[in-house]
Formats: C-alpha cells, sequence, structure tokens
C-alpha cells in the first residue's frame, strides 16, 4: 500500500528548502520508505513523541546533524508532514516542541472543523 503524504502547511516546505542535496536526497529516502509503509525498516528513526499525542518524529542522520520531520498518521493511508527541525544533540528544544504542540493544535481544530 502506498500512502499519500502531504505537508500540513508550509512548515515542513520552510525547512526543506534550507537543506542542502545530500540532507535532502538522505530525507527523501526517508520519506519513501514511510510512504510505502515500510517503517520497520526504519525501527529506530520513527518514533513517537512523548510530549504530543499522535506525533511521532523521523529522523536522518547526515554528519554530525541530526534531522527530525514531525508528523502524524491520519487514517492508514494518508501522512501529514508537520515541521523539521536541524538538531545535534538529543532533547528536543523547548521552544520547538512548543511549535509543534501549536502546529498539532491548529491541525486538529481544522479536522473537527471539516467533520462538521
Amino acid at each position: 500500500m502506498v500512502r499519500k503524504i502531504k505537508a500540513y502547511k508550509n512548515y515542513f516546505h520552510k525547512f526543506y528548502k534550507k537543506l542542502n542535496k545530500i540532507e535532502k536526497a538522505k530525507l527523501n529516502t526517508a520519506l519513501d520508505l514511510l510512504q510505502m509503509n515500510q517503517e520497520f525498516k526504519l525501527r529506530k528513526l520513527v518514533l513517537p513523541v512523548v510530549d504530543i499525542k499522535g506525533v511521532y518524529e523521523l529522523r536522518t542522520q547526515y554528519g554530525n546533524n541530526e534531522l527530525r520531520v514531525y508528523f502524524v498518521y491520519e487514517d492508514k493511508n494518508i501522512i501529514f508532514l508537520f515541521n523539521g527541525i536541524r538538531k545535534k544533540d538529543q532533547k528536543i528544544k523547548k521552544k520547538d516542541l512548543d511549535k509543534i504542540k501549536l502546529i498539532k493544535k491548529h491541525y486538529d481544530t481544522e479536522k473537527k472543523h471539516k467533520k462538521k
């Protein structure tokens, strides 16, 4: 089963535009596996975000930089990408976590209104 991957608003696109060619290639490979429903190949690279219910992070690494993309599953065949960050340490900064929480809140609100 091939999933659809969509970016929610423009947060992910802003992040992606700042990446170099190699970082984009690494991230594209990971997104392709996610799209093809192959998370088991990314076992340690796709993890739930502990502080935000329903949000996952996709990790890729290039040199000392770790790229993280935050996303949610909607149904079984759609993934919405939220935001991405470039990290050099293991802990998510509070400001990044707060931004992801805010994006998730907006996403949930929009989704709720679409169902009505």
